[in-house]
């Protein structure tokens, strides 16, 4: 027996995966652990986004130094879940949690309607999958010129994205007024990292 300890190598098993899809009606859950980094991450990560219909990738982070963008954009890029699990720690409840996440059914493809009178753009822009006990932060930005007409107690909906389905409705109560620079700034943070997959 010999070991090839050389670089990790995640395209090709996963261009095989995505040349044999699963069944009709079917996903493929896949527990995939790394303890390392690839050099391709983005070509990776696309070929996960075109079999998001069919698969869903539950990643594990082990050890010191795994690749944050990639354990994370293979579980957010097919509505899956990732973990980090940090050395000497036991991983019987990581591993069962994610177990549990996989047999659990989820909702995708959520899509949330303001109705607060102006063009307002969710952050992130594609949000994660729905699981029963989860929370959903998603948040909404409006341009610098524009006031929001709060002459009403307007709802925000949570709905699926292509048959518009009400999944649930939240009530704006008030709309605070923000004028530290500083937290404006810490938001758009927060912002660019989760794009980057940073956290």
């Amino acid at each position: 027996m010999e070991a090839d300890l050389g670089g990790t190598e995640l395209l090709q098993p996963l261009q095989w995966l995505a040349s044999y899809p699963s069944d009709r009606g079917r996903a493929r859950q896949i527990f995939l652990l790394t303890d390392g980094e690839i050099s391709n991450v983005a070509q990776v990560l696309d070929l996960c986004r075109s079999m998001t219909s069919s698969t869903r990738i539950f990643s594990f982070g082990l050890g010191l130094s795994p690749s944050r963008s990639l354990v994370k954009g293979l579980a957010r890029s097919t509505n899956g879940r990732f973990v980090f699990i940090p050395p000497n720690t036991s991983v019987d409840v990581q591993v069962g949690e994610q177990l549990r996440k996989a047999l659990q059914l989820c909702i995708t493809n959520v899509h949330i309607k303001w109705n607060l009178g102006v063009d307002v753009q969710s952050a992130p822009k594609r949000s994660p999958p729905v699981y029963v006990n989860d929370r959903l932060i998603v948040y909404g930005l409006v341009d610098d010129d524009k006031t929001i007409p709060f002459d009403h107690n307007p709802l925000v909906e949570l709905e699926t994205e292509h048959d518009h389905h009400r999944l649930a409705i939240a009530k704006v109560d008030r709309v605070p007024s923000v004028s530290d620079d500083r937290t404006i700034f810490t938001f758009k943070i927060n912002l660019i990292c989760l794009k980057l997959n940073l956290f």
